[in-house]
């Protein structure tokens, strides 16, 4: 993990009362390597509630949106690929300001299935967006 991103964060915001937001969400976006058949979801889970106090303390209380990775993906190997789904969208029942963003079915790309499409991508960009966007009004 690189914290440097802390500092361009703290370093880009207009003033120190400019309320900082924590755009780096796609954190089950990025676990695809991660589903490996030794990985336990409850070890997966406190690692990844690791990473999120990790980002607060440094940069204070800053949301943290969860992207779901490729449903079909997913079913492919539910027993494996499971249990970090499953440890994903337990995360905003053990901290506040943290939502899961569901990945969006039939829009794998067709290259590898575990990647999104362009068009997938693009939907999940706006159910980050929408997620944020509700989670500052509230």
């Amino acid at each position: 993990m690189n914290l440097a991103r802390g500092d361009w964060m703290r370093a880009s915001a207009p003033s120190p009362s400019t309320p900082r937001t924590g755009w780096w969400p796609s954190c089950g976006t990025r676990a695809k390597s991660d589903a490996l058949p030794k990985v336990r979801e409850d070890w997966y889970r406190r690692k990844l509630l690791q990473i999120i106090d990790l980002y607060r303390a440094e940069l204070g209380p800053v949301p943290f949106l969860i992207g779901g990775m490729v449903p079909e993906w997913i079913a492919a190997d539910k027993k494996i690929r499971g249990r970090i789904d499953a440890a994903h969208r337990s995360i905003p029942s053990h901290r506040p300001q943290t939502a899961f963003v569901e990945g969006p079915a039939g829009a794998n790309g067709a290259s590898d299935g575990i990647h999104f499409n362009a068009a997938g991508a693009r939907e999940l960009g706006l159910r980050y967006y929408r997620t944020f966007s509700g989670m500052a009004a509230s």
